[in-house]
């Protein structure tokens, strides 16, 4: 099953995938060849996702493949926790207009231009 989400931009899946599985082979998030993988629980069953970008910083979609197949109420939760875990809730418009103030924060934002948020686990149950 797959399903598309569309984070606020600016939104860099890379860098923010990144941060999920910081080290090589960090299990149980795993980001390789550019697919952000990881299984999370629903309140049935087990599910495989599989998170890749099919957009780009300035028009962000996330593409979701699931395993095994899930119905309404599992896309629900599948949804609620990636948000969770990948969505910004920072106003970053407001970020970016200060740190042009200055010359050190504006090199910073730069570099950090489209991070989602910082590395946050989802919760053990949906």
């Amino acid at each position: 099953m797959s399903f598309t989400m569309r984070p606020k931009p600016p939104f860099d899946f890379e860098r923010s995938a990144q941060m999920h599985s910081r080290f090589r082979n960090s299990l149980p998030d795993l980001y390789e060849d550019n697919v952000y993988m990881r299984v999370l629980r629903t309140d049935r069953k087990p599910v495989l996702v599989s998170v890749s970008s099919r957009g780009t910083i300035r028009e962000p979609r996330l593409l979701i493949d699931t395993y095994p197949l899930l119905n309404n109420s599992e896309v629900v939760q599948l949804k609620h926790v990636l948000r969770l875990m990948f969505e910004p809730t920072f106003d970053f418009d407001r970020f970016y207009a200060i740190a042009k103030k200055d010359a050190t924060m504006r090199t910073i934002a730069k570099k950090l231009r489209g991070l989602g948020r910082y590395a946050r686990r989802p919760p053990l149950n949906l």
